[in-house]
C-alpha cells in the first residue's frame, strides 16, 4: 500500500513557504514508510482562473475544456492523492492569488463528485501558512484552505498544536526569519506528520471495509 500526498506552494516565489512546505513533508516521510509525494510550485506553474463558463459540466468532462494551461496535467494526480497539503503565504489576511486560481478550477470534478458522492470521503487535508507578523493573517488563511476542503468533504488536519495546521512567523526576514521561529516549525512538522499518519489510517481502513475507491476507473479525455 502506498500512501499518495499532493503537496502545493502557493507561494510565487522561491521563498520562506517552501522551506516550511519541505519540512512537512519531510516529517510526512519519516511518518510513514513509503509515502508517494508529488510536489506543485505554483511559480512554475502558469493556471489561469476558473471562469464560470459550465463547459465542462456540459461536456461532462473531468478536465478543462476552457483553458490550456498546466492545471490539466495535474487532474490524474489531484483525484488520486489520498492526501492533500497546501502551503500559503499570507496575502491580504488570505491566500495568494496563484493558489486561489488553482483551488477554483477544481470545480471541473463536479460531474465526476454527482457519480461519485463519496470522491472526497476517504481524503485528508492539511494547511500550512505563513505569515510576516506574528498574528498576521496565518489562521484566517488556514482557515481558507481549511473552508475549501470542508466544501469538497474532505477531512482536515490540524496536527494538534494550532487550530489551523502549520502557523509561522517569517518575522518578515525572509528564510532566515522562519527558521527562528522554532515553534512554528514544529506546528509545520507536527502537520505533515498528522496528516501522512491520517491518510494512512483512512486508506488501510477503507480497503479492509472492502470499500472500492472512488477515484478510480474515472474517464481521462
Amino acid at each position: 500500500m502506498t500512501v499518495k500526498l499532493l503537496a502545493i506552494c502557493g507561494s510565487p516565489r522561491k521563498a520562506t513557504t517552501e522551506h516550511c512546505l519541505e519540512e512537512a513533508i519531510a516529517a510526512a516521510r519519516a511518518a510513514v514508510a513509503g509515502i508517494h509525494v508529488d510536489t506543485v510550485l505554483l511559480r512554475k506553474a502558469r493556471i489561469e482562473p476558473c471562469i464560470h463558463c459550465n463547459r465542462c459540466f456540459q461536456e461532462t468532462v473531468p478536465r478543462c475544456p476552457a483553458h490550456a494551461d498546466d492545471f490539466n496535467a495535474l487532474a490524474r494526480v489531484w483525484i488520486e492523492a489520498d492526501a492533500y497539503l497546501v502551503a500559503s503565504p499570507v496575502y491580504t489576511m488570505s491566500l495568494t492569488p496563484q493558489l486561489w486560481a488553482l483551488l477554483s478550477r477544481t470545480r471541473i470534478y463536479r460531474n465526476v463528485f454527482l457519480e461519485r458522492p463519496d470522491l472526497y470521503a476517504y481524503k485528508v487535508g492539511a494547511a500550512i501558512t505563513v505569515g510576516g507578523a506574528p498574528h498576521g493573517g496565518q489562521e484566517t488563511a488556514g482557515v481558507a484552505i481549511a473552508q475549501f476542503f470542508m466544501v469538497k468533504g474532505v477531512m482536515f488536519a490540524t496536527g494538534g498544536k494550532s487550530y489551523t495546521g502549520g502557523t509561522v512567523w517569517s518575522q518578515d526576514g525572509k528564510l532566515e526569519g522562519v527558521k527562528a521561529d522554532a515553534d512554528g516549525l514544529e506546528r509545520v512538522r507536527a502537520t505533515g506528520r498528522q496528516l501522512a499518519k491520517s491518510a494512512l489510517v483512512v486508506r488501510t481502513g477503507r480497503e479492509a471495509l472492502g470499500l472500492p475507491d472512488p477515484s478510480a476507473s474515472i474517464r481521462w479525455f
